[in-house]
């Protein structure tokens, strides 16, 4: 469940990056295009937090309730010096530092478990690899929308059509190159034959 979990989130928050310019053009206008840097960051921090999303509601059900708790307190301090340190550079930093915080939260929350519940953390950490190839796949598949540019509203909204789309199709393609689904070998062969060619 963690991996569809961290699959899906993680496809949506490569395409939103990918994406960040003509989403913000189409949500508040071409005069806010200087946000899309922090959008980004932050994209990245909620990946990094859903990593272990349902690391509290395994440590709930099985009695960790404490073990949780002192993971989230000891948070607060890092995140509190993580705001600190990246606010007087701007609004990126900023961003930056939270994502530094969200790695941290995901530390703190791999190791409650590992205590608690015995669960390795290269257990925990598996649900990434297939998450990672979906990740990419939905960020390369959305840098299409990107080839039409955001110079208006119109550019934006198609951008962010043939970006979706791109997406969609790049999270397939990785979805057929990480399962034994028959289109594997039909891509493997593409890849093979244009290799070829380049030789």
């Amino acid at each position: 469940a963690t991996t569809c979990v961290v699959s899906v989130g993680w496809a949506l928050l490569a395409a939103m990056s990918v994406l960040s310019e003509p989403i913000v053009v189409v949500l508040f206008g071409p005069n806010w295009t200087t946000v899309t840097t922090p959008l980004r960051w932050l994209s990245l921090s909620a990946a990094v937090a859903l990593l272990t999303s349902g690391a509290n509601h395994l440590l709930l059900a099985t009695g960790g309730a404490v073990a949780s708790m002192r993971a989230k307190l000891a948070l607060v301090p890092i995140a509190i010096i993580c705001c600190i340190g990246g606010a007087p550079f701007g609004v990126a930093a900023l961003s930056f530092a939270l994502v530094l915080a969200a790695a941290a939260g995901s530390a703190l929350m791999i190791a409650a478990v590992s205590r608690h519940s015995g669960i390795p953390s290269r257990l925990q950490l598996a649900p990434a690899r297939d998450a990672t190839l979906v990740a990419v796949g939905s960020g390369c598949g959305a840098s299409l929308g990107l080839l039409v540019g955001t110079h208006s509203l119109l550019t934006s909204l198609l951008a962010l059509l043939i970006g979706g789309c791109g997406a969609l199709a790049g999270c397939g393609v990785a979805l057929a190159l990480a399962t034994h689904h028959p289109l594997r070998a039909e891509l493997l062969g593409l890849w093979e034959g244009m290799a070829r060619l380049r030789l």
